[in-house]
């Protein structure tokens, strides 16, 4: 049976309405893309941390200890992984609350609350111009008594930056070294090749070059650290305003009885084992001889390894600080310095690669 010829055009128009509609419809529709988002990497870090079994619980809600545990873990290994050797030590401070139920911490709160540390971090790390630089340490602990709604976490974060002094003299030393230099002066008595560099610069490049734990073949990270202060004057140690130069609490002190050299006359000729002269007594000198250059040297290198347990397993000498000030008490002029000594834990890892600190700085 043969379509007559008017019929023939609507069944024609018909198809054109249907086919022009499908292709409306296809256009109205979104075509599916599969762009990958980026997964926030301490959501990640917990996540792989439980499939891994690295600590307990397994759950998305965590006790206060076990937030710690996962805090102080994840932020170093993160971000930090020391390998260089470097002039300065510089320190952060800042309490952060995070809310808790029940006493109990949600897994949401935890991640937002090390996306907090790390933007503090990041700012403070990226607004130092220096290029020669790179992220320590992180430390966190529970300050206070919580409440039923939030507790607080005191977060200490240290970065290194700076390159080292770069005198060829190096212990064992050779030369004498002015202890500190008055504003302008010469220095007729000691080394008049040193320029601006002083002898507890020295001490502090070698110490740390010879101490502190550092290998570029071995990828690692720091946790648990522990501050020591060695102080012949007894003062700075315990009246340090702010943050002492490693960034973390002082816990241990060793002060001038602990300090003081056996069967020695005070003359400020070695009295004591770190290095200290006051001008109320016979021989005051800020220029230190090569004896005394290497004998407070060698003093500061056997206090701080003493400071390990025998056998040493995991625990290192992260970070040495020497002769961050001087004072002048009253009428008498004092010139010392004291030593801290950050111990911590070193974790071996087979990740070699960072993630790099955030920032507000865009």
């Amino acid at each position: 049976m043969s379509l007559k010829p008017g019929f023939r055009s609507l069944l024609f128009l018909i198809f054109i309405l249907f086919y022009s509609s499908c292709q409306d419809d296809a256009t109205l529709k979104p075509k599916e893309t599969k762009q990958k988002a980026i997964e926030n990497p301490h959501a990640k870090y917990l996540r792989e941390s439980r499939l891994n079994k690295q600590f307990l619980p397994r759950t998305n809600r965590y006790t206060v200890s076990q937030a710690l545990d996962y805090l102080n873990d994840g932020m170093n290994f993160l971000y930090c992984r020391p390998n260089d050797y470097f002039l300065e030590s510089v320190a952060f401070k800042d309490t952060f609350p995070i809310p808790i139920s029940s006493s109990q911490i949600s897994e949401d709160d935890l991640i937002d609350l090390m996306d907090d540390i790390a933007y503090f971090a990041g700012d403070h790390y990226y607004a130092d111009g220096r290029t020669a630089k790179e992220p320590l340490i992180f430390n966190m602990n529970q300050v206070g008594s919580p409440s039923p709604s939030y507790v607080d976490i005191e977060v200490f974060f240290e970065m290194e930056a700076g390159s080292p002094v770069s005198t060829t003299e190096e212990y064992p030393y050779e030369n004498s070294w002015l202890y500190a230099r008055w504003s302008g002066e010469e220095n007729p008595e000691c080394n008049e090749d040193q320029g601006s560099v002083t002898a507890p610069a020295l001490f502090k490049r070698d110490l740390r070059k010879n101490i502190i734990y550092r290998n570029q073949e071995d990828p690692f990270y720091l946790i648990n650290p522990i501050a020591t202060c060695f102080d012949p004057f007894n003062f700075e140690c315990t009246s340090l305003h702010g943050l002492p130069p490693v960034g973390v609490p002082i816990t241990q002190f060793y002060g001038s009885v602990a300090l003081r050299t056996p069967d020695d006359i005070l003359d400020n000729l070695f009295d004591f084992y770190i290095f200290k002269n006051s001008d109320n007594l016979d021989n005051f000198d800020r220029c230190l001889d090569v004896d005394e250059m290497n004998f407070y040297y060698e003093s500061m290198y056997d206090l701080a390894l003493g400071l390990l347990p025998s056998p040493a397993g995991n625990n290192v000498i992260a970070q040495i600080e020497v002769g961050w000030d001087r004072f002048t008490i009253f009428n008498t002029t004092t010139i010392w310095h004291s030593m801290v000594v950050l111990q911590a834990t070193k974790i071996s890892t087979d990740e070699d690669n960072t993630t790099p600190l955030p920032c507000h700085c865009h």
